[in-house]
């Protein structure tokens, strides 16, 4: 049996932009699937999309950027 889940990620704008933009955020997305398969005893799972946090320009914060992460786990 599988399910969607999702995650949420803040990261520092001078963090992701010094580390690689991008490719710094799917490196965070690995290791949060890779917690998430530990913490939780998933058979296994996927990671399916991410994307900025709506209304993530009208946030008071401009020094991060907001991530929701889905990922598809198979409970076993």
């Amino acid at each position: 049996m599988s399910e969607i889940i999702t995650a949420k990620i803040t990261i520092p704008s001078s963090i992701f932009l010094a580390k690689g933009g991008l490719s710094y955020l799917q490196r965070q997305i690995d290791v949060i699937a890779e917690d998430l398969k530990e913490v939780h005893g998933y058979k296994a799972i996927e990671y399916l999309d991410h994307q900025l946090e709506n209304g993530h320009g009208e946030v008071t914060d401009n020094e991060s950027f907001y991530f929701v992460i889905s990922y598809e786990v198979d409970l076993g």
